[in-house]
């Protein structure tokens, strides 16, 4: 692939407006000027004696990039033949060739007209380091007539371009641009091709959440590859993708029995070695991909090369809907007590709810089968859970009445929707007071008239006691 150095793109936008300040013109005001003087070449008249902007051998170039936005196939014809403007020669100031920015406009006249007289389609700019080819920003922008156009003329394919190092594919793939991705798989682009960070392009669609092109996509996937980091697509869809596109890459991990595969990451690397894509899920709250990586037969009780397991990393993610998937309900808790009060990494799960000064979290392990009342290992001395509540919370007196022996325990009552009343679901704050919590946001509007009277923001209520008690 060749390439041409250029200047920084940032540069770009104070050339036009130069130019545009020189010819007492606006951008969309030279825009039109170039259509008047399509229409003057048409007509077999100078285009430079049909309108207002003043001729300039520098200046062509940048007419010329202005025709290629405007589309006027006939004007860049006239500017490259009769003023001699180079095809291959950078636009003043910016990164972009006329080849590029035809790519980026859409423009298959235009670049009919560049290919006829010779531009480089394997031409790649250069800005800050990075390179892009045409048919990288064709890509990007989901022009697919452009696209084939450029590939017909031989470009090339499989160019790794930016500082990602995306190929065409990689770029479609990211922006959802579906119709480039088939055309790109159609044309033989390699759907496993890697960029800096060992990154398929799939992977690169289910991070930002493209379900289209993943589905396009997934019948070529490879399901063992990891990145750089050591996550499988699977781990990628539990945690930045939606339900819909764990859904979509769920049965194949079924039938090749990879959902429960840790990720097994580089020695150097500072995540963790041995995460499940249940426990990752767990870590970032995801309820509903939690749910189904459960339902397709994913295990609650591997832990990764730390010793912690899908219940560590809910406390971790504060996630209590994910807490109380995992451990179950009353009578069919899902962990044994042994289990429960596992100290394997050094501390158990009630102590590190706790430590995190979650009450909620206690309950529900107290509940589960946890044990309240034994003696940890704090310093030098063992002490009891309510001794660490008084040394960790000494305002929040009602942690260390959690395990209190004397103290009567109130039930256990699980966070439900205040509109439907459902628990053991994933429930959502009121964003203005949250003290009340909703499973929809239909149950939040149908709740609104009740709960409007009481429902005051914490900063409301800081400033109204602020101005009670203001001397």
């Amino acid at each position: 692939m060749e390439r041409i150095e250029l200047p920084c793109w940032r540069k770009f936008i104070s050339c036009c407006t130069r130019m545009a300040r020189r010819n007492h013109l606006t951008g969309d005001e030279i825009v039109a000027a170039m259509r008047r003087a399509e229409t003057a070449v048409a007509a077999g008249v100078d285009p430079y004696a049909a309108t207002g902007l003043t001729f300039s051998q520098s200046k062509c170039i940048v007419h010329a990039y202005y025709a290629c936005q405007a589309e006027c196939p006939q004007l860049l014809t006239a500017l490259i033949e009769k003023y001699g403007v180079d095809v291959n020669r950078a636009v003043e100031g910016t990164w972009e060739t006329l080849l590029i920015a035809s790519a980026l406009a859409g423009s298959t006249k235009c670049i009919a007209v560049l290919l006829s007289h010779g531009a480089g389609v394997k031409l790649a700019a250069v800005s800050e380091g990075n390179l892009f080819s045409p048919l990288h920003v064709a890509a990007q922008k989901g022009h697919i007539a452009v696209c084939r156009q450029l590939v017909e003329a031989g470009a090339d394919i499989e160019f790794r371009g930016g500082q990602c190092q995306f190929t065409p594919l990689h770029f479609a793939a990211q922006t959802g641009k579906v119709g480039v991705v088939a055309l790109l798989m159609q044309r033989g682009a390699d759907t496993r091709a890697l960029n800096v960070d060992m990154r398929t392009p799939i992977m690169v669609a289910c991070s930002t959440q493209q379900l289209l092109c993943v589905r396009v996509l997934l019948p070529r996937a490879e399901l063992g590859h990891r990145h750089k980091y050591g996550s499988l697509l699977l781990h990628i869809a539990a945690v930045h993708g939606n339900p819909a596109v764990l859904e979509a890459i769920l049965p194949r991990y079924v039938e090749a029995s990879l959902v429960d595969i840790p990720s097994g990451v580089d020695a150097d690397n500072r995540i963790p070695a041995g995460r499940t894509p249940l426990i990752d899920a767990c870590l970032s709250s995801k309820y509903t991909e939690a749910k189904m990586l459960l339902k397709a037969g994913a295990s609650r009780y591997l832990k990764d090369s730390t010793g912690k397991g899908p219940l560590h990393y809910c406390l971790d993610g504060a996630s209590m809907a994910c807490l109380q998937l995992l451990l179950g309900t009353a009578p069919n808790w899902n962990y044994t007590p042994e289990q429960l009060n596992d100290a394997t990494i050094g501390t158990p799960l009630l102590a590190i709810a706790l430590q995190l000064g979650s009450a909620d979290a206690c309950k529900l392990l107290i509940a589960a089968g946890a044990e309240m009342h034994a003696k940890l290992l704090h310093g030098d001395a063992l002490v009891s859970y309510a001794d660490l509540a008084r040394r960790w919370w000494p305002d929040r007196p009602e942690l260390a009445a959690l395990f209190d022996p004397d103290a009567v325990q109130e039930p256990l009552t699980l966070p439900c929707c205040a509109g439907c009343q459902k628990s053991g679901i994933k429930l959502r704050a009121c964003s203005n007071c949250h003290a009340v919590r909703y499973c929809s946001t239909a149950c939040q509007r149908a709740h609104w008239r009740a709960h409007k009277a009481s429902c005051i923001s914490p900063q409301d209520v800081y400033e109204a006691n602020r101005a009670k008690y203001k001397k």
